[in-house]
């Protein structure tokens, strides 16, 4: 990996995480219409050849899984390459809301929404266990909702438990460690404990509280059923899920979605026929707002499940109408913002390719030098990926119109941790040629010393055509200070 381009393919834009075992990068793949993407380094000094190529096998099996016709569990791998003691993973960018967002933003779940979650994302952490593959840190911020009703739900950040360390808890923050499971604070990893992170998760849904804020009871569980009144059994699954004592914990997906489908089925179909029952005079009918995914088989895969951008929704009094748009404004603000902060820069780069492609050089340098660049957070990475490249074109324009000084100007410009630098020095001694024969012409043909002179002086400090240029500037000095002797002759004194 060179210092911009990663895999030959991947140029960073941004580092959006730098830790000593991982590196995160927001990427343009140049090889497929610059399409923004995640690039994920992993720096695997303590682990062997062999677990990592587990890791690997394993990631690549849960990913084919989770996009077929019938899953999309998790975010979409385009790449994921060993480069010897490093894990170089590429993910296609997730744009929707985190949980942990919408825990901010008090947009909780109802009784039938948790039950329906609750189900979902256990069958999708089912996918990952059956390919023995544990999480290690499931809370809010690695479950990503990307649609506002009936809501597809990623766990993110799967790739945790690849670098799995001792001091994997002074990585995390202190609300996030309550999610973790009494045994993973001790050091010790197993499948009950992304049950328990899960079930943590699901009850903060519900009652919209941090769990730091509740009590605990003798055996260190947290006592959450006084908060919201919901079904007896509901909370029975999820108090056993979240046991403190292991043996006391569900051990396997299966026994918690048995007990869903014993307990809670009549729930769920409860829930959906008085939603479905219920009429209201008022009733007014607004399309639900879906949120754009740019992987392709995502979004196949959600018209697959009639979940187009052409869902209609009944919002039943016009109380519940501005409830709900409210809701839906505050919620969407951070959504929108990342989005339309990634489109911003999506359509700066796509505009700065633009320009370089048709040789409109001013207009990328225009570009890069005006406040809708130089206000963004990237606004370096952008500069060292096009500045310079547009400047040497601009450069090369100037030069094929024999405007060589002006070329020298120009590349004169370019910085010297460039990739463009040695090129510009190149052209830089090649035009300083050009201006010497330009000054060799001017004195020899047009007979204007005062000119040649000043057209050699052109020729740059930096080019090793300088010397050259200052030997001739002497000689033809020297030839203009030529004294011719008057004597002997009749002009001598005597």
């Amino acid at each position: 990996m060179n210092n911009n381009l990663i895999l030959s393919q991947y140029k960073i834009i941004d580092i959006l995480t730098d830790l000593d075992y991982q590196k995160v990068y927001l990427t343009e793949n140049i090889k497929q219409n610059n399409q923004l993407c995640i690039v994920k380094q992993y720096f695997l000094n303590s682990f062997t050849d062999d677990a990592i190529t587990k890791f690997i096998e394993s990631r690549k099996k849960i990913n084919d899984f989770c996009q077929n016709d019938s899953y999309f569990r998790c975010p979409p791998v385009i790449d994921i390459v060993k480069l010897n003691n490093q894990i170089m993973l590429v993910e296609d960018i997730i744009q929707g809301v985190s949980l942990k967002q919408l825990i901010k933003n008090n947009r909780l779940w109802s009784e039938s929404d948790t039950i329906e979650n609750l189900k979902y994302t256990l069958e999708s952490l089912n996918i990952f266990h059956q390919n023995n593959f544990l999480h290690g840190n499931i809370n809010p911020e690695n479950i990503i909702q990307l649609l506002m009703t009936n809501p597809v739900l990623l766990i993110t950040n799967l790739d945790v438990n690849i670098v799995d360390r001792g001091d994997l808890i002074e990585t995390v923050t202190v609300e996030d460690r309550l999610y973790l499971s009494p045994e993973k604070i001790r050091g010790k990893l197993i499948y009950a404990s992304d049950i328990y992170s899960l079930g943590m998760v699901i009850i903060t849904m519900i009652i919209g509280k941090k769990i730091y804020e509740l009590k605990e009871d003798e055996e260190g569980k947290i006592i959450w059923e006084q908060e919201i009144k919901v079904n007896n059994k509901l909370v029975y699954i999820l108090n056993k899920m979240i046991a403190p004592q292991i043996s006391k914990r569900y051990q396997n997906i299966e026994e918690i979605l048995i007990d869903i489908n014993n307990y809670l089925s009549s729930v769920e179909q409860k829930s959906s026929g008085q939603n479905h029952n219920q009429y209201s005079p008022t009733e007014i009918i607004i399309p639900t707002p879906l949120y754009q995914h740019s992987n392709t088989s995502l979004k196949n895969n959600l018209l697959r499940h009639n979940l187009s951008s052409d869902i209609l929704r009944t919002i039943k009094t016009p109380q519940t109408i501005v409830i709900i748009i409210t809701t839906f404004l505050i919620v969407a603000g951070a959504f929108l913002k990342t989005y339309l902060y990634y489109r911003k820069v999506n359509n700066i780069i796509t505009d700065l390719h633009t320009f370089y492609s048709e040789k409109k050089y001013d207009d990328c340098i225009a570009l890069i030098d005006s406040d809708k660049v130089q206000s963004l957070s990237i606004v370096t990475k952008i500069t060292e990926q096009f500045l310079d490249k547009c400047r040497l074109g601009l450069a090369q324009t100037e030069a094929n119109k024999n405007n060589y000084s002006e070329a020298i100007d120009i590349a004169l410009k370019i910085a010297k941790n460039s990739q463009e630098y040695d090129q510009s020095l190149q052209y830089i001694d090649d035009w300083s040629g050009k201006i010497i024969e330009k000054a060799r012409d001017i004195k020899e043909n047009q007979n204007n010393l005062n000119l040649a002179l000043e057209t050699l002086n052109k020729v740059p400090q930096s080019s090793s055509r300088k010397k050259e240029a200052l030997d001739l500037s002497q000689k033809w000095k020297g030839k203009r200070n030529t004294v011719i002797p008057l004597c002997p002759g009749p002009l001598c004194p005597n």
